[in-house]
């Protein structure tokens, strides 16, 4: 068990990421066959049949519950690690799960009968239903049993693996035994005491049996969906409602009515928690569109109560469930939108609490809106302005931008008018106060991205105007504004922003900042005529510039060497030699915003120079060696697959910048007082930072004694950041590496007690001391509580001898709490 275990650590079954990775190295590397030859798991796979021959020798005869048991858990393993291994050996283990279940119950126990089941339940949903279509008439009579049985959790796991088993062999057109589950569900639905977890898993069979076999139980009159509605919980029938209704099953237009009905209903009822997966239901429903004009009133009514910032989540759903109705019932919803719907929803719009999903809700909501009927734009915008002034200092100058910008661009005949009257309030002289200045110039920027404003090239020159302005809220709107409207032509304006880069020092940090708009907005086709024009500019004079100016150049720059690699990577390569630790810095902030944008076919070009760009991690700058550091850590979060190639090269200089270096550490004096100051520090913690990441990316590839090696220096750092980096990891490595762990247990004890000591209080302990001791604390319990559920008895006598201790102390009941819920 405990191969297979770390099996799917080091070949990353256990985490998404660590599998991406995996396959992202395979994939680049198809022809090098010893990668994929000496894998874990190739290894299992070929002990795969002998484990099989050993394990059904013992589960075919009469063995004891608990070594039953343990076999079936033991093939739930394998199965997990890995899916479809046991396709050769499916009649027999099936036949041998039979026999299990079939004992009397003198030879049995619930927990094997529990255990079987979810193995069942599991192999069903991993392997080709090919490989067990001869086995269904055998083992389901016996599966049927097991689902009419009085314990909830052999009912429950029984309906789970009918779950299973319809989705494996859909869809079914065949087989007594589809009716026979069938009428057990309706039966455990319609009784009042029945388990939650019977009645969970008897709604999940129920939505499958609709989905896999529907001509089975479309003829048995729906007395299943008036069992399902009658729960005292609705949560798992709106699910299933919903799974229905959104698969290719076709429902009638009665039960699409009656759902909306009740849906509305537990909508009124439902708590916050209930109302996400409601919303959700109603849209797959009303976007059948076969509700009556009625139900479509009462929808819209319902809907209006939510429309506040009591709760964003609510809201945004909401706002998209008004528009679908427009897009599918116009008719009956604009009107009432328009009367009663819109003055609320631009009152909402100038909340600074509406961002995100609520605030893309809102513009697509007006652009449905709009796209309904082109009249109503004219009003909107009066709208909103009326509703902003209202707000005050609360109003979002940037929400109102985005909504007007997503009506004009759905609205085309208004955007001259629009344009002319946000720019009356930018003209030189203007009297404008600073708010409407803003709103202006962020609304100009908006409505610029779509829309060419080569013909009022004035308005673009307004803009510039505002680069020198006193306001610092002033002058970020003019840059925002500026990048836009280059967008809308970049022929004309993007050579205007490059001139301000090159020829005014004072205005050249906005140019930046309206180059990093035009890149990140901009089209990709757009992309490779701007990187023309601004690359050069963008390098120029970085070795003199504040790290402020290379921040914003940086992201651009990365940007645009992610959409022609061939061409640009190799300049960025060209100067990591460059003699001003300011341009190499410049590069290595690049290449973090290029990895996160570069696609995947170019990965074939990155991968050679990545050793080349983070052997900077030695470089005798420190800010080199921390954005070094830094990159590295993007690498490995977002290309993990092109860091485990190079980590043998790479992590000797990683773990070289773990070392607290006493050279980095002075002495400042401010007046009486002696501050001892580690300019190292930063570069120390981003190396542990980037340990933690590897660990959760490339796990497969690290040598964990050695890893560990600098996890247990970690937590005995003279910083206390350093510290829970180490304690994280610490955390960490006991889930995904019980095994390394558990054998040093003892060596990190003496750090563990040490952070768990009082804290020494004297006279001048002040009270954020004792706040940071207690959150250091608290992330040490943590780790403490990881460890001590994978040690074994007598490995670790020390950390044993510790916990026993710390359990009598006033940490006891938290670090019970924290094993519990870890």
């Amino acid at each position: 068990m405990v191969l297979l275990n770390q099996t799917s650590v080091y070949s990353g079954t256990l985490g998404g990421r660590e599998n991406e990775a995996v396959a992202g190295s395979k994939r680049k590397r198809q022809d090098e066959t010893m990668e994929v030859e000496d894998s874990p798991l190739d290894l299992l796979r070929s002990q795969v049949a002998a484990l099989c021959k050993a394990l059904l020798k013992q589960l075919q005869t009469k063995s004891p519950a608990a070594t039953s048991q343990a076999g079936f858990q033991l093939l739930i393993e394998l199965v997990t690690v890995l899916p479809g291994a046991l396709s050769q050996h499916a009649s027999s283990i099936i036949s041998c799960a039979k026999a299990t279940l079939s004992q009397s119950g003198a030879n049995t126990t619930t927990t094997l009968h529990t255990t079987t089941l979810s193995f069942l339940s599991l192999f069903f949903r991993t392997h080709s239903a090919s490989c067990f279509n001869t086995s269904i008439p055998t083992i389901t009579p016996v599966l049927l049993t097991e689902a009419t049985q009085k314990h909830p959790r052999v009912a429950s796991e029984a309906f789970k693996v009918f779950s299973s088993l319809l989705q494996a062999t859909q869809p079914v057109t065949s087989g007594d035994w589809v009716l026979q589950i069938y009428k057990e569900a309706v039966n455990r639905l319609s009784r009042n005491d029945t388990d939650s977890e019977v009645r969970a898993s008897a709604e999940e069979v129920i939505g499958n049996l609709w989905i896999s076999a529907t001509p089975t139980v479309s003829g048995q009159g729906g007395v299943e969906w008036d069992a399902l509605r009658k729960g005292a919980r609705p949560e798992g029938a709106v699910r299933v409602i919903k799974k229905v209704a959104a698969s290719n099953v076709s429902m009638p237009d009665d039960w699409v009515v009656q759902s909306v009905e009740w849906v509305l209903g537990v909508l009124r009822r439902s708590g916050r928690g209930g109302r996400v997966e409601s919303f959700e239901c109603l849209d797959v429903l009303l976007a059948k569109g076969t509700v009556s004009d009625e139900i479509i009133k009462d929808v819209i009514n319902q809907l209006k109560q939510y429309l506040t910032i009591a709760d964003i989540t609510v809201l945004s759903q909401a706002l998209t469930t008004l528009s679908l109705l427009l897009e599918k019932y116009s008719k009956v919803t604009y009107p009432i939108v328009e009367t009663q719907v819109v003055g609320l929803v631009s009152s909402l719009a100038c909340s600074s609490l509406v961002s995100g999903a609520a605030l893309s809700s809102t513009e697509d909501f007006y652009g449905t809106l709009v796209t309904v009927d082109n009249q109503i734009a004219s009003h909107i915008i009066p709208s909103l302005m009326t509703s902003l002034d209202r707000a005050g200092r609360e109003g979002s100058a940037s929400n109102v931008s985005k909504c007007v910008a997503r009506v004009v661009k759905c609205a085309m005949g208004i955007a001259a008018g629009t344009i002319a009257e946000f720019h009356k309030h930018i003209k030189p002289g203007t009297k404008a106060k600073e708010s409407q200045i803003v709103l202006s110039l962020l609304t100009l920027g908006e409505i610029g991205r779509n829309v060419d404003m080569s013909i009022q090239s004035n308005v673009f020159n307004d803009v510039l105007q505002f680069y020198t302005a006193d306001s610092e809220s002033v002058r970020s709107a003019a840059a925002f504004a500026s990048g836009n409207i280059c967008i809308g032509n970049t022929h004309i304006f993007l050579p205007i922003i490059v001139n301000i880069i090159q020829k005014d020092p004072s205005r050249r940090i906005l140019a930046l900042h309206a180059i990093k708009e035009v890149v990140s907005n901009c089209s990709h086709g757009q992309l490779e005529a701007v990187a023309e024009v601004v690359w050069t500019p963008l390098f120029e004079r970085s070795d003199t510039a504040e790290e402020a100016t290379r921040n914003v150049a940086s992201a651009s720059l990365g940007k645009l060497a992610a959409v022609d690699p061939s061409r640009y990577l190799g300049q960025l390569r060209a100067k990591l030699q460059d003699p001003s630790p300011a341009v190499r810095a410049t590069v290595l902030s690049a290449l973090r915003y290029t990895l996160v944008d570069i696609a995947s076919e170019y990965d074939d070009q990155l991968s050679p120079l990545i050793p080349e760009f983070l052997s900077l991690m030695s470089d005798k700058d420190l800010t080199v060696q921390r954005l070094t550091l830094s990159t590295l850590n993007a690498a490995a979060r977002n290309k993990p697959h092109l860091v485990q190639d190079h980590l043998q090269q790479l992590l000797p200089l990683l773990y070289a910048e773990t070392v607290l270096k006493p050279e980095l550490i002075r002495i400042v004096e401010m007046g009486p007082w002696k501050h001892r100051v580690d300019d190292g520090l930063e570069a120390r913690k981003t190396a542990y930072e980037t340990m933690y990441t590897l660990l959760e990316t490339c796990l497969r590839k690290l040598d964990l004694n050695e890893f560990l090696n600098h996890v247990l220096v970690s937590i005995g750092d003279e910083a206390d950041e350093i510290k829970v980096l180490g304690f994280m990891m610490l955390f960490r490595l006991s889930q995904v590496a019980p095994t390394a762990v558990a054998q040093r247990l003892d060596e990190a004890t003496g750090e563990l007690e040490k952070t768990m000591k009082d804290v020494a209080v004297t006279k001048d302990t002040v009270k954020q001391d004792l706040e940071r001791a207690s959150e250091l604390q608290r992330s040490c319990l943590r780790a403490i509580a990881g460890l001590s559920k994978i040690r074994t008895a007598g490995t670790a006598p020390s950390f044993d001898a510790f916990v026993s201790r710390l359990e009598q102390t006033k940490w006891g009941p938290e670090l019970k709490e924290l094993r519990q819920g870890n």
